[in-house]
């Protein structure tokens, strides 16, 4: 963490450039929440400084082609 006054928006996008040293195609990070009772996803923060880019998206899990549900 740069300082106490930094958002979670701007740690993840640090955090983004970081990573993207070894891995320079990952294009972004998202966080999400999910929702149990209805098995969606909604994102929250993102490393994209695209505005329109999984801003306040949502999407049912189970239908997700690029994200795996790891079980215990």
């Amino acid at each position: 963490m740069k300082n106490r006054f930094s958002s979670i928006s701007d740690e993840l996008i640090d955090l983004h450039e970081h990573i993207r040293e070894e891995w320079p195609y990952l294009l972004r990070i998202a966080v999400a929440l999910y929702d149990k009772e209805t098995g969606m996803l909604h994102t929250f923060i993102k490393s994209s400084h695209n505005t329109k880019m999984l801003n306040h998206y949502s999407s049912e899990l189970a239908s997700s082609k690029s994200l795996i549900v790891l079980k215990p």
